[in-house]
């Protein structure tokens, strides 16, 4: 009966100590998306469309493939040097994407009107 006690008692520690060892969640329940900025790439191109109701955007990439790009919640947005609403960007903008593609969002968007070159 001793044994079984103290094998009990060692197999109860090795199961906390493992727990305690375990990483904690990539990203912590309630908090806003933080980008790993070294694991980012830039898209360039046409804008395509826009979606206000997703936020995203199609872009016509120079290879003649569209990307669908979703913007984060904190993604920032800038029209001919301004800060932009997405509801400003038009089609036949030329724009690029800091674009997280693990995460499939769009970090920075910046947007040069096609009638200002």
């Amino acid at each position: 009966m001793k044994k079984t006690g103290i094998i009990c008692a060692a197999l109860l520690g090795s199961a906390v100590a493992v727990r305690a060892q375990q990483a904690p969640p990539a990203v912590p329940p309630n908090h806003p998306y933080s980008p790993n900025q070294d694991k980012t790439t830039e898209l360039a191109g046409k804008l395509n469309s826009v979606d206000s109701h997703k936020r995203s955007l199609t872009i016509s990439l120079g290879s003649g493939q569209r990307q669908v790009v979703k913007l984060a919640d904190a993604a920032t947005i800038t029209r001919d040097g301004a800060t932009a609403a997405l509801d400003q960007l038009k089609p036949g903008d030329d724009i690029r994407a800091t674009y997280d593609p693990a995460a499939h969002l769009a970090l920075t968007v910046t947007v040069q009107s096609s009638g200002k070159k």
